[in-house]
């Protein structure tokens, strides 16, 4: 193996890494979102819930006081805020939505597809919309931060957009934020993580 294509493995090798990070960041707040509905609704069936599974197996999560779900939530919860600055109140705020949208299982599983429909949007159009201001260094964190600040306020305000279908993402994304209950402060704090790991960072200070 030459020199070049030494290093367009390595690159290869790197970008698999940082997608899998930016999967794993998603995953757990799945995770918690469906420990906390199996708690919630008593759900005893952990095949109903294939993150929490996979999450409770990886990590070797104990059933806590016989109760699916507590235990799960509790250990999700400590991992995003430990790796990803995440704060209690960003945890308040899914606890409410989850409440709000769903008095039975039917409108869990609605949930789970707005909640998934959301974050396709959020990631596609803002990382889009910002463009080359992502572009900064990892450690320019807090102008990064400034720059997501202003792009969700964007997305979530603006009117004059140059493209048909981002002016239909951003209406599709207002629908569900809405519907979702979720403030643009929330928001920022969901993004940003997922932002800095794009960028190469391993853990996330808010």
């Amino acid at each position: 193996m030459g020199l070049l294509d030494g290093l367009k493995k390595k690159g290869e090798d790197k970008q698999a890494e940082i997608q899998k990070n930016e999967e794993d960041y998603i995953s757990l707040i799945r995770v918690y979102i469906q420990a906390f509905v199996a708690a919630t609704f008593g759900i005893t069936n952990i095949n109903q819930m294939p993150d929490l599974r996979a999450f409770k197996v990886a990590c070797k999560v104990p059933t806590q006081n016989g109760k699916l779900g507590l235990g799960e939530r509790a250990e999700a919860r400590r991992m995003l805020m430990a790796n990803y600055g995440l704060s209690e109140s960003f945890f308040k705020d899914i606890d409410r939505s989850i409440t709000k949208n769903c008095k039975n299982l039917q409108q869990v599983n609605n949930f789970f597809v707005v909640f998934q429909g959301f974050v396709q949007d959020f990631v596609q159009l803002l990382t889009t919309h910002l463009g080359w201001k992502l572009q900064m260094p990892k450690y320019f964190d807090g102008m990064i931060r400034k720059v997501v600040v202003d792009g969700v306020r964007d997305l979530m305000e603006k009117n004059d957009w140059d493209k048909l279908d981002a002016a239909q993402t951003a209406s599709r994304l207002r629908a569900n934020v809405n519907k979702l209950g979720y403030t643009q402060s929330w928001m920022v704090e969901f993004i940003f993580p997922f932002i800095m790991i794009a960028k190469g960072a391993t853990t996330v200070k808010q």
